[in-house]
Order: structure tokens, then C-alpha cells, then sequence
């Protein structure tokens, strides 16, 4: 635990009151809840792997093993969900998502499952846990909100209508949505309108991170995309269809401006990759924009470590 307590509750969140969460209470809470002491030892030594490259089977084995006592653990809580579990329940949701990124960062199918036929396979697991956290935090909103987790679970309102009212690239978020009134594409009504939330949460999204506030915690606000999007727009994506991974591909604009934690480190690049084999070239133009910044984020990333 003191790896942890010192190093990997460091790297979930930019704000002080977020990594004091992190740092100090939910180990408290981890005490009382074993799933939750199992995720944490997990993902410290899944840091741990990431740092000390010489240890990295023995600790990738040890991080297994803790994950597959906590998991199932996790499963017979949140069935029993109440007002004793939920703060842990909560919290476990969320690093679900940070574990399964760091663990998967050698494979390429981070947001499908790899099946012989494209409308058979299935979202990958942690985007359901993160919407099952999501859930979680939408039933016990209120207590959570005046809890000890209150710093990490709060949702400002008051900034969404704003970015929503003065959103950021306006220009480029309003071409997308001319994205399902291609003749190509036969898109329902429904559809189109999964898709219309889709996009109107990554633009809030996307303006809550680029304007500059010491309050928001980045890494937070782009996991909240794949909460709030529809189920409809989650089947879509599933299914390949070409519009749903098109805006799919702008999710990347969210990952690049946290690029710097190490477990998301690399994902934006192999989400974007994953896309842009499975559309093809044809639809390139349409994903120009979270290629480009990709490559300037990367950019800026190795101008820094050098200087």
C-alpha cells in the first residue's frame, strides 16, 4: 500500500482535492471493503510494472491475481448495493476503467471485443463497469455529493450550460452533425438522435477541458463520455457502423489532453488506429481532426521531455 498511497493515488487526477481523495480516503474505505483493498493493490502493482520495467511479469501476475479476487467480490456488492457500500462500490467502478487500460496496453482491442463477425462481438467490458459506476453515482448522487467522495463524483451544472451555451470549435463540432445526413449512411430517426446526444456530450466535454479552470479534473471529465452516451450510440459503435466510430474517433480529442497519465498514456493512438482500419481511408476527412491533434499532442509531449 504505500506504493500506492504514495505514487499510483497520484496519477488518477490533476486537482489536489480529487488526489487527496484518491490518496487518503479511499484507502480508508478500502478497509472496510475487501474488493476495493484488492483493486488497489492491483493497480499499484500494475504501477509498479510501468515504472520497473525488470519486475514486470512477477508484478503483472500479482496485479492478476488481485483483480480476479476483487472482481467478482465487486459483482456480489454492487447486487447488494446500499447506502454501507456504495462510496466503495463507486470508487472500484472508476478504477476498474484505469486498470483494464494499463493492463491492455499491448493489445489493439481496447473498446471491442475481437470476434470473426463485427455484429456479434461486444463492447468491451470496462465501458459497461465505467456506465455501471456511472449508475452507481446517479442513484446515491445526492449522499455521495455530501460524502467523502463528494470531490470526485460533484458535477458542476452551472459549467455544462455554459459550454453548452458557448462551446468551443463551434465550426468543426457543427459539421458533425451533418455526419448522419449522408445518403451513404441509413441512419433512423432514433439513431440520429443517439448520435446528436453523442456529440452534444463530447462538445461539452471537450469545452469543459480545453478552457482553462484549476477546478476540472481532466481525466475525470473525458471518462464521463462514455457514461453519458446513449445505450443506442454504444450498440452502434458496436456494430461498426461508420458514423458511430467517426464520432467514436473524436473521443480522442478527449484522451489527448490527458495523455500524460500513464494509463492512458498510448490509448488515444490505438483507439484511433483501431478505427481508421476498420473504416477505411474513405472516411479519412472525417476523422482528420483527432488525427491532426494527435500528432500535434505528441508532438508537444516529446518537445517537453526533451527540453
Amino acid at each position: 500500500m504505500h506504493f500506492y498511497a504514495v505514487w499510483t493515488s497520484q496519477s488518477f487526477s490533476n486537482v489536489p482535492a480529487g488526489r487527496h481523495v484518491w490518496q487518503s480516503v479511499v484507502p480508508q474505505i478500502a478497509f472496510s471493503h475487501d474488493f476495493l483493498l484488492h483493486g488497489l493493490l492491483a493497480l499499484a502493482a500494475l504501477h509498479l510494472s510501468h515504472v520497473s520495467p525488470e519486475r514486470k511479469d512477477d508484478l503483472l501476475a500479482i496485479a492478476s491475481t488481485h483483480h480476479a479476487v476483487a472482481l467478482p467480490i465487486f459483482r456480489d456488492a454492487v447486487q447488494g448495493l446500499s447506502s454501507q457500500n456504495h462510496h466503495a462500490c463507486a470508487a472500484f467502478g472508476t478504477l476498474l476503467t484505469v486498470y483494464e487500460w494499463a493492463a491492455t496496453k499491448h493489445t489493439s482491442n481496447l473498446f471491442f471485443a475481437t470476434m470473426p463477425h463485427p455484429a456479434e462481438a461486444s463492447t468491451i467490458e470496462w465501458v459497461q463497469l465505467l456506465r455501471g459506476s456511472g449508475r452507481i453515482i446517479s442513484c446515491y448522487y445526492e449522499e455521495l455529493g455530501r460524502g467523502p467522495l463528494a470531490p470526485i463524483v460533484r458535477w458542476n451544472h452551472a459549467d455544462e450550460l455554459k459550454a453548452e451555451t458557448h462551446p468551443a470549435e463551434p465550426v468543426r463540432f457543427a459539421a458533425l452533425e451533418k455526419l448522419w445526413e449522408l445518403d451513404r449512411l441509413s441512419v433512423t430517426t432514433a439513431e440520429a438522435e443517439a448520435l446528436k446526444e453523442a456529440l452534444r456530450w463530447l462538445r461539452i466535454i471537450y469545452t469543459f477541458m480545453t478552457t482553462p479552470n484549476d477546478n476540472i479534473d481532466a481525466a475525470a471529465a473525458a471518462l464521463s463520455w462514455p457514461v453519458r452516451v446513449p445505450e443506442l450510440y454504444l450498440m452502434m459503435a458496436r456494430e461498426r457502423q461508420p458514423a458511430a466510430l467517426v464520432l467514436l474517433s473524436h473521443f480522442c480529442l478527449l484522451l489527448n489532453r490527458v495523455e500524460d497519465f500513464w494509463w492512458i498514456h498510448g490509448v488515444s493512438r490505438r483507439l484511433l488506429q483501431e478505427i481508421h482500419q476498420t473504416i477505411g481511408s474513405e472516411w479519412e476527412p472525417w476523422i482528420a481532426w483527432p488525427l491532426q491533434d494527435l500528432v500535434l499532442c505528441e508532438f508537444q509531449q516529446q518537445s517537453n521531455s526533451s527540453s
